[in-house]
């Protein structure tokens, strides 16, 4: 399962793992060829699952929290450092269900 076993305090590097797998897989997808429905289909059942069980059992740290969300950011809006990409909606709207008026992620 890729899990770190329990031995004193868990470090975020112990979970590195997780980011890594996250990191990949969205690195994978062909971000232009998609539509904004597809990226949502993607992004919720795809990197939203892979630190599901993890986080059922460890408490991860906000840094890697921080991490894997900042990912999935680069994925939506775009990966490239060396161009400024438009954010149409906060993100803080996106996080929201969508009872709530957000897009549910």
């Amino acid at each position: 399962l890729g899990l770190p076993t329990p031995d004193g305090r868990l470090k975020s590097e112990r979970f590195q793992t997780v980011k890594d797998r996250l990191v990949k897989r969205v690195s994978s997808w062909s971000e232009k060829f998609l539509s904004s429905g597809a990226k949502d289909v993607l992004i919720k059942s795809v990197a939203q699952a892979i630190p599901t069980y993890i986080m059922s059992v460890f408490q991860l740290s906000n840094s890697l929290c921080d991490d894997l969300t900042r990912e999935i950011r680069k994925y939506w809006w775009g990966k490239e450092d060396s161009q400024r990409k438009t954010h149409w909606i906060a993100w803080e709207k996106f996080i929201k269900c969508k009872g709530h008026g957000g897009l549910g992620f």
